[in-house]
């Protein structure tokens, strides 16, 4: 049986999988479980694993957009992280970390 392999080493059955999309057997349990493993972290790299633990593909920066539970066939549907905004967003965090370094060293500077 073919896996998926997310990014912290967890395995899942599938039944079918492509760039977008991925379906497994699962009861309400698992789909929520699954569901919450699905982060985007998680989906940032993972891996299609064929039934002798070969790598099939390998896809990057995903997350889900829906997720389905009928009859005890989960589906998940993957689309594309906006790399550009994501980008955007992690030089946000390092600029405002770094203006608040420098407040704190002027503060230490000129408090004598």
């Amino acid at each position: 049986m073919e896996k998926m392999r997310v990014k912290d080493g967890t395995e899942c059955n599938i039944i079918n999988a492509a760039q977008n999309f991925v379906s497994m057997e699962q009861s309400p349990e698992e789909f929520v479980n699954t569901y919450s493993t699905f982060s985007e972290s998680n989906l940032s790299m993972y891996q299609i694993l064929d039934s002798d633990g070969n790598v099939c593909g390998i896809y990057e920066n995903k997350y889900v957009i829906e997720a389905t539970l009928k009859d005890g066939i989960a589906t998940f549907v993957l689309g594309d992280v906006d790399i550009i905004s994501k980008r955007v967003k992690e030089l946000e965090e390092s600029n405002n970390m770094l203006t608040e370094c420098i407040l704190e060293m002027s503060q230490v500077v000129y408090a004598n």
